[in-house]
């Protein structure tokens, strides 16, 4: 059982931002707060992009030597699944949002230092199989208990052991559905989900995991736009992605 102390304990449960105080364009104000959101799509549709926008949004200070740039100066963790999350690309969001802030206010701005300052409310873990998933969601709580800044779960690629655990005839989708709310619900943290669609999914969309009221579950497409909908709220979202990431329309 994990202990925690009366300071921990009022961190874990002041009010954190929810997802679409991280990023409103996507993550539309609802009656209910909205902490858990599933990107589904196929290859190359703008899912890892919309996650990168999210995690910067967290992990950038609100203010840099007295400018207002907006960010949420929480920390972000990133569960990496098949060791391709696009740290280079992270870096690269994190130097073109702060020049843009420095041209636009005609002032130089220290960038390095900047990107140091961001990537220290940062946090990746890297698994190789189900198990070691489960191991990382299960020792999240303890993390956040210690580091009680952490705002964002990020997941890329969930569907990356999928055959592996259906050739082994693995339950794991419960075990980790159970560890997501707790995340969730007790703890009240974002978790976003990015999933392949593997295969041509019949009449309706399927979601990977079912966790109400802070559910929301995001279809991408991409042709000339990037474009996301929603099944479970009649809202359709277009965007582009630039050196400077997503912008939307």
């Amino acid at each position: 059982m994990i202990s925690e102390t009366a300071a921990q304990l009022f961190n874990r449960l002041c009010d954190k931002p929810n997802l679409s105080d991280l990023d409103g364009k996507i993550f539309f104000k609802q009656k209910d707060d909205i902490f858990f959101a599933e990107f589904a799509g196929n290859e190359s549709c703008g899912k890892t992009e919309l996650m990168l926008n999210s995690i910067v949004n967290t992990i950038m200070p609100k203010e840099w030597n007295n400018l207002c740039i907006k960010g949420m100066n929480y920390t972000a963790i990133v569960i990496d699944l098949a060791y391709k999350f696009p740290a280079i690309r992270l870096i690269t969001l994190l130097e073109n949002r702060i020049k843009l802030f420095s041209e636009s206010n005609n002032c130089e701005l220290d960038i390095d230092c900047f990107v140091k300052d961001c990537l220290s409310r940062f946090y990746k873990f890297v698994c190789n199989s189900t198990s070691d998933f489960i191991n990382v969601l299960s020792y999240i709580p303890q993390f956040v208990n210690e580091n009680p800044g952490v705002c964002l779960v990020a997941i890329d690629n969930i569907e990356v052991f999928y055959w592996i655990d259906k050739v082994k005839g693995s339950r794991s989708n419960f075990a980790i559905e159970k560890l997501l709310r707790v995340l969730v619900v007790e703890l009240k943290i974002n978790v976003i989900i990015c999933r392949t669609i593997l295969f041509e999914e019949k009449n309706e969309y399927k979601k990977s995991f079912d966790i109400p009221k802070y559910n929301l579950n995001l279809i991408l497409k991409s042709n000339n736009l990037f474009v996301c909908s929603s099944k479970n709220y009649s809202q359709i979202t277009t965007f582009t992605i630039d050196r400077n990431g997503v912008k939307y329309l």
